[in-house]
Parts: C-alpha cells; structure tokens; sequence
C-alpha cells in the first residue's frame, strides 16, 4: 500500500467523521476540490450538484436531523499510486426532527485529483426505495407545521 493510498482512505474516514460530529461544511471546505461534484445514484433519487449546490442541499436537509451518523464498514481502494478512486460502504443511523429514526446503508467511490488526497468527485449510492419513502414523508410532515 502507497503512502498517497493510506492518506486518500484516511481522508475518506475523516469527511465521515466530520459528518458525524456535525461538521459537514468544514468537511466539504477540508476534503472536497473546489470544482467537486457529488451525485447521488440511482439518478432517479438525486442526480449530480456541483460542491456548492451540495453545501446548499446540506444546509437545508442536515438542519433536520437532530442527531446524524454515518460510519465507513469499508473502505478500499486506492492503493498504488496510479489508483484514484476509493470505495466505501458505510451506514448512517440519525434521528430526523419530524419523523424520528433514520439509517440506511450506502456505498460511495471518491474519485481524487490525481497525486493528491483532494476528492473532486464523489458518487453516493443510496437505497432508492428507502429514501424515496422517507423523504417523501418527511417533505409532507414539514410542510404541516
């Protein structure tokens, strides 16, 4: 395993961790390139926001967790040098404000600029059926108060 590859894995714990701990601006300042995109895969639940619509989207959605956690089970990849993509599954349990308990499962690939431990793509994917579900529900339990 390279030096780059442990420090490109390491970025990927830490972003998880700076969610966790609420911290998801400092997270998208610290680990993203500032040309980064995030898409959420299926298409049919998201699609692809550049990093600044993606902190927008953050700001909205992540006011309505009163807890949120999300931890890396895996995370491989990138472990030459000439490797710039890392895969992550990871799982979140949170409690949203208006519906209560939260968690899916997830499975991420971070594409890195090339030499460094900077990400400029992530694609995240989601279970579509649970999100589609509860968001829906959400959306609707918001909108009554």
């Amino acid at each position: 395993m390279s030096e780059l590859g442990e420090r490109r894995r390491a970025a990927v714990r830490r972003l998880f961790e700076l969610f966790s701990t609420g911290r998801w601006a400092q997270a998208c300042d610290d680990l993203l390139a500032p040309a980064a995109r995030w898409a959420v895969f299926p298409s049919s639940v998201a699609g692809e926001r550049t990093l600044e619509e993606h902190r927008r989207y953050l700001g909205e959605i992540m006011t309505d967790y009163e807890t949120f956690h999300i931890v890396p089970t895996q995370v491989v990849g990138g472990g030459a040098d000439s490797d710039d993509i890392v895969y992550c599954a990871a799982k979140s349990q949170a409690t949203h404000r208006h519906m209560g308990k939260y968690g899916q499962d997830y499975i991420f690939a971070f594409t890195f600029r090339a030499g460094s431990s900077s990400i400029v793509h992530v694609k995240e994917f989601v279970d579509s059926l649970y999100s589609a579900k509860f968001f829906t529900r959400a959306a609707k339990a918001k909108a009554k108060l």
